[in-house]
């Protein structure tokens, strides 16, 4: 599967590159870094390689495994699966593993994703780690969900939150809550939606993991249309749009098309005017164009539900 071009500054040479990258990973395995903790920042945008390298001095670190599912996503697919399959072969109940190695299987559309995905469950209840039960859930629950098994889906999600609240951590409850809400949502239970999301907004927003933001404030526009709070729902699709910038293009397109279809119910009660009706269209449209021709293909890994 081809990855995501990655382009360097110009200034930049491959050997200043590369070098820094070194300097950057010995940072890492320095004595007394491993009792710190990774962090996104430390594995992202890294090679298999260096991948292999920090987890060999961070074994027990999900984020040493999350560089392998970046890595993957960056352009080296198999590579990064044989790399935690590797890992696997040696400890096929390594939970951090089966996590990312599920959610390349997910990417994948393969059968194998939902057995990894619950070894990984189960390996994090083992240790009682509640932040890896909760992703690994989530992540069970979405894949049985699009994979027509609602029910089982959901019941996955729910055993999140429930796990997410007994761990008493406000932002691991937040993002359960998110998820819940795109279940009433999927669902047309629009007030129950709203009533997760809210509660996640009292954690997430302004300041939360923008990736959260993002899923968030989509379901807090959704769910305000489709109760008729048009002019909030205008307002969360506005705050979405600040969050995803225009580092992507695609997304900028689908948020101004709701946009765009929130204004023309709100021109036609006469709570909008025309003008701001039709540079809705015309932004729309703009997005669109650019969007079609930023494409250098159409696959695109899914991002795991807790990590970005």
């Amino acid at each position: 599967m081809a990855g995501v071009p990655r382009q360097l500054a110009a200034s930049a040479t491959a050997a200043s590159v590369a070098t820094i990258a070194a300097v950057a990973v010995a940072a890492l395995l320095a004595p007394g870094a491993a009792a710190a903790g990774l962090t996104t920042d430390d594995v992202l945008g890294r090679s298999v390689a260096e991948c292999s390298t920090i987890r060999a001095f961070h074994p027990d670190d999900v984020y040493a495994y999350l560089c392998f599912y970046s890595a993957a996503v960056a352009g080296e697919f198999e590579a990064a699966r044989a790399a935690l399959d590797a890992v696997l072969d040696a400890d096929p109940a390594e939970p951090r593993a089966a996590l990312y190695a599920g959610l390349l299987a997910v990417a994948a559309n393969e059968d194998r994703a939902e057995p990894l995905l619950r070894v990984s469950a189960a390996g994090f209840e083992r240790e009682a780690d509640a932040r890896g039960e909760v992703w690994a859930r989530i992540s069970l629950g979405w894949n049985l969900y699009h994979r027509g098994r609602p029910a089982e889906g959901q019941a996955e999600i729910e055993r999140a939150l429930a796990v997410a609240r007994a761990s008493a951590e406000p932002m691991l409850v937040a993002e359960a809550e998110v998820s819940v809400g795109w279940l009433h949502q999927n669902a047309w239970r629009h007030s129950d939606a709203f009533a997760a999301f809210r509660s996640a907004a009292r954690v997430l927003l302004p300041d939360g993991p923008a990736h959260l933001r993002v899923r968030l404030l989509d379901g807090l526009g959704a769910t305000a249309w489709a109760l008729g709070r048009y002019e909030d729902a205008l307002e969360y699709y506005r705050q979405h749009l600040a969050t995803i910038g225009l580092a992507d293009p695609a997304g900028e397109a689908l948020v101004l098309a709701n946009m765009t279809l929130v204004a023309r119910r709100l021109a036609i009660e006469g709570r909008l005017s025309e003008d701001e009706r039709l540079d809705y269209e015309r932004r729309t449209l703009d997005a669109a164009l650019r969007a079609v021709e930023g494409v250098d293909e159409l696959e695109r890994l899914p991002y795991p539900p807790a990590q970005f």
